[in-house]
Order: C-alpha cells, then structure tokens, then sequence
C-alpha cells in the first residue's frame, strides 16, 4: 500500500505495494487537505479499498474509529472512540465533569477522527491503545483511511485519555448470561419494584370505561361515542381522523358518532380511543428519542400502516382490524411508563440513544436497565387487562420468528416497524423483511411497499395528528 507521509532522505519506500492509488483522483478530490494535513503532522496512513478491507483485517489488529461531536456550556468536544461501542453517557460526564449533549445532525455532519484539522479539543478512549491501527470510511467513496496507531497517539498526545465505552460484544454477552440465570435477572428487580416499591399507575377512568364496552355485547356507536365525547379533546382528536383525506369521506364530520358509523367504524374507534387514552395519562418530557414528540409520531405511522397491511392481506387471514391498529399505537409503551415511574433513568437512557445512534435502543436499555421496553410495557398492560392480541404485540414486536399466540399481531407491528425503517421511523434494527414472514402474512413484496408509499404519503396529517395529542 502507499503510504502518504513525510520521508526523510534515509526512509525507505513502504514494501507493501499491493494497492497503489491516486490520492488526487476525482473520487478522493474533495479529501486532499485531510491527506495533506497527514503529511504535515506525519501521521503514516493507508488507503484500502473496501473489497479489500476483509484480508486486511486478517493480518492487523486494526479497529473501526469514530469521531462523536458533543457541546456544552464550554464549547465543542470531540470524542474519539472505537466505532462499534456503546458511548456511556454517564461515564463521560463522570470522567470530564462536563454535561455534554450531541450536537445535531446537520451541525455534527460525521466528522473524521482527528480533532486537531477541526481545531477542536478531545477526549480518547483509553481502549484505543490496545490496537496497531486504526481506520475510517472516506466519506462519498469506497475507500478506508488506515492510520497508525503510534503515530497518532504521539500527535495527539495532548489529549486526555478516559473510559467511557462498552464493546456491543460485551453488552450481549451480559444480556445472554442474565437470561440463562433467571436468578441474577435484574429484569426481576425492575418488576418487584415496579409492583412493590411503587403502585403502577391506575388505568385511566376512559379507558377503563372502553374496556368494559369492548365486553359488552350490547355496545352500540352512541355509546362509545358518549364515553369518547366525556374528554373533549380526545373527542376532537377522533373527528380529526375521520376527517383526514386518508380515509376518503367526502363531506363534513360533526360529531363522534358520526364518525363511527359513517367512517372509521366502531372496532377503530373504540381502538384508537383506547389508545389515546392510556397513552395521554403518562406525563413525560416532550422532547428526546423517548419523548411524547417521537412516540406519538412513531405510534401514529405503525397504527396506520399496520391497518394498512391488514386491509391487504386475504380477507380471510385478516386479524382483527381495530385491535392491530391499537398493537401498533402502543408497541412502545413501555418507554412512557419507564417516563413516569424512573425519571432518572428515563433521562439517561434517552442520552445514551442520542448519543448511540449506531446501537438499537432495546440494547442500550438492557445496558443500563438490564430489562427492556418490550418487558416494561408487557407488565403495565397485563395488570390493565389490555387485550392480550396487544400484549403479544407489546412484548414481541422486534422478535421476526415469533410463532407464539397471536402471533400476526406482533408481527404485523414487526413488518411495519421494518417498512418505516426506511423512512427513518421507529425503532426497527434494520429495514430487511425476510421471505418467510411475508409467506406467513400472506403478503407481496410489492403490496405491502404500496401500503407504506400509501401512508408515508399522507405524512403532513400524521404529523399534524401527533401534534395535537401532545398538546
């Protein structure tokens, strides 16, 4: 490879000259000064191209790193970290005394690993020094940068060294053995204390009340719409969703009953009403991955496209259409409920997601909870009585080869988390949709990319919709 430093009369040329490129080709134009600063601070580097990045790790102990730009009242900090790790937000803060928060997106604007060239001050995971190299991905190529470790810790001697990461390897490893030795599951902990220490909240008075017209058999339109009607908001929030050109009704919606008989239907309603119910009784931050802002914008997308997905399966597979909607709108719950009765942790989980964008949110929950969403919630709604098509829903949704009781249900959630992956939505691992749960769904590839074009569609209402719940 060539290696682009400064050489002095008696340095010889590197020997390793299987991959020669032109570092002042078009693709790599626009990284000229990152290589010239290189040079000036003799940093030895190596350019690898993806398809030959694999034997190149087979013959170095070489590691990904990552550059996070946070900010407080001081200034910009860059944090130097192997890429793959969970950042521990609470480590950080204890290792600097500083309250560092991310900066946006479009500020941050993926930075590489080298704080000087930005003019930036730093901190380094002390983990780093247990490599010979390391490397990064050129932005807008298929090129890696690989830096030598020496070389690189000598010209950023100046910066502290702390420890304040996790490998993912390590976070697994604890989640499998905690689950294999029921005894040390402090998922356990986190329940008794939930059921002992603290009372969990009391179903709200209207959902209650829905639920025990759910039961009954004699339970008509006006009656769910006199139970509705008891909250105005929730009331004008319904007629708003009758109201959305998504459903079609053509004329004006003036009341709740009206929307039941003439557009949404009774199962929805009682449903949507439901949901919004248990889920506007749990006060927590507006703002934040978990904050009401992101939950009900997330919930509305999968509630509608989960309904979406029912309408396009064969009409004799089709679970029931409201009761989908509603596992749709409240597979998260458990973030809302972890809100109200763990403030404290509530708030430094939502740090450790900002700031691990890169690590599924179920993960950095076991992390520092030991339990995650999916459990959380799956206890709120069991001691509710919720239908238990929702608690499947609740508790299995990002388990693709769940086969259990109600099954389509959590499923269907799972399909529809992994649809709005792709729109940025939600909290899905990946946006891959596998074969077999299409198969057992009963759907097309292309029906169920024409249901999410139909609800990604209609965005501004969703949008607008999750606006007035957070009111």
């Amino acid at each position: 490879m060539l290696f682009g430093r400064k050489k002095n009369n008696t340095e010889e040329e590197p020997k390793d000259s299987a991959v020669i490129l032109d570092e002042s080709s078009e693709e790599l134009s626009h990284f000229a000064p990152v290589f010239d600063y290189l040079k000036e601070v003799n940093i030895a580097y190596s350019l690898i191209p993806s398809e030959n990045l694999s034997p190149f790790l087979e013959n170095e102990e070489a590691l990904e790193i990552a550059a996070k730009v946070l900010q407080d009242n001081r200034g910009m900090l860059m944090v130097l970290m192997p890429a793959q790790y969970l950042l521990d937000y609470t480590l950080l803060v204890g290792a600097l005394q500083r309250e560092l928060v991310p900066l946006s997106p479009q500020d941050a604007n993926a930075p590489y690993p080298l704080p000087d060239y930005y003019q930036l001050e730093a901190v380094i995971e002390e983990s780093l020094k247990n490599f010979t190299s390391y490397y990064f991905k050129i932005e807008g190529t298929n090129q890696y940068l690989c830096l030598k470790a020496e070389a690189f810790f000598k010209s950023h001697d100046k910066y502290p060294l702390a420890k304040f990461t996790d490998s993912l390897e390590s976070i697994k490893n604890q989640s499998e053995t905690e689950q294999q030795e029921p005894d040390l599951f402090s998922a356990l902990k986190m329940k008794g204390r939930l059921e002992e220490t603290f009372e969990l909240p009391a179903i709200p008075t209207m959902a209650d009340a829905i639920l025990r017209l759910r039961v009954d058999p004699k339970a008509e339109a006006k009656h769910l719409a006199a139970i509705v009607e008891k909250d105005p908001s929730l009331a004008a929030q319904v007629i708003s969703w009758a109201q959305s050109p998504y459903y079609g009704f053509a004329g004006t919606v003036t009341s709740v009953e009206m929307a039941i008989v003439k557009v949404l239907g009774f199962d929805l309603v009682m449903n949507l009403a439901l949901g919004i119910a248990v889920g506007k009784s749990m006060k927590v931050p507006l703002e934040g991955p978990l904050g009401l802002k992101n939950y009900w914008l997330s919930s509305i997308y999968t509630g509608a496209l989960v309904e979406k997905l029912v309408y396009t399966m064969p009409a004799n597979k089709r679970p029931i259409r409201g009761l989908a909607y509603l596992a749709g709108l409240l597979c998260n719950f458990g973030h809302l409920l972890l809100g109200v009765v763990f403030p404290p942790q509530f708030y430094t989980l939502n740090k450790l997601i900002a700031f691990n964008p890169h690590i599924h949110p179920s993960l950095i929950e076991k992390y520092l909870l030991g339990v995650d969403h999916e459990q959380i919630g799956t206890w709120l709604m069991k001691a509710w009585k919720m239908p238990q098509e929702v608690n499947a829903a609740v508790l299995k949704h990002h388990q693709e080869d769940f086969e259990g009781e109600f099954c389509v249900y959590s499923n269907l959630v799972y399909l529809a988390n992994r649809l709005l992956k792709r729109h940025h939505l939600g909290d899905a691992e990946s946006s891959e949709i596998s074969p077999k749960l299409l198969e057992s769904l009963e759907l097309t590839e292309t029906q169920i990319l024409c249901a999410l074009e139909e609800v990604t569609s209609k965005g501004e209402e969703w949008d607008s919709l999750a606006k007035q719940i957070c009111k």
